[in-house]
């Protein structure tokens, strides 16, 4: 099983103040169907995606959208604009339900993984497959910080319109450089610090 290393540090590192992704991307709720992706194991509900699967995706951060269809990890058309009318800043793959694989439009390089484990708006799916050692389905912040220490970087509970409403903020932590040079992940909490969304993230987006 793959396990997600975490860089362990005592100092908070200022990364950026632009955070305002992991909210937004977690609550998208799209209507449209894209074609299964990257192999998943096969369940009598459907499909679930498996541990090594989002170790390779979280790995390739950064990579074009071309590079994984060349891989033969994405199928050529898969993806859809973030909103079907006006400009888009990215394009999103999901895989299958719960996940979104964001792509910045003018590079097409993959930014962002995101897993919604708890759905907080009617109709938005949450993932069930498996996750990288040590993260699991059911966590809460406690948990998350007995196991990955303290967090690089944190934000306290925020109030958002409805049907969200109250938060209970995020701690984000930069991953090892054995799985990602220029990556993090961002763990997203309810009002009782229940996990309720999980992103990989690339720190440093390389745009100009």
């Amino acid at each position: 099983m793959p396990t997600i290393f975490v860089r362990r540090q005592t100092t908070i590192l200022m990364l950026s103040s632009h955070t305002s992704w992991i909210t937004a991307s977690l609550r998208l709720i799209s209507r449209w169907h894209a074609p299964e992706c990257i192999r998943s194991t096969k369940t009598r509900g459907g499909t679930r995606m498996e541990a090594v699967n989002i170790d390779r995706l979280v790995k390739r951060l950064g990579r074009t959208y071309d590079d994984f269809v060349a891989e033969g990890l994405l199928r050529a058309g898969s993806i859809k604009p973030l909103f079907e009318n006006g400009q888009n800043s990215h394009f999103i793959h999901k895989p299958e339900p719960g996940v979104e694989l964001w792509f910045w439009a003018e590079t097409m390089r993959l930014e962002r993984i995101v897993f919604c484990l708890i759905s907080l708006a009617q109709g938005e799916p949450k993932y069930s497959g498996e996750l990288p050692v040590p993260l699991t389905l059911s966590m809460n912040q406690d948990s998350i910080r007995k196991t990955l220490g303290m967090p690089h970087e944190s934000k306290g509970p925020v109030k958002l319109p409805l049907p969200i409403g109250a938060t209970g903020g995020w701690d984000s932590y930069r991953l090892s450089l054995e799985t990602h040079s220029n990556a993090r992940i961002a763990v997203q909490y309810l009002s009782d610090k229940t996990v309720c969304g999980l992103a990989f993230t690339l720190v440093d987006m390389g745009r100009d």
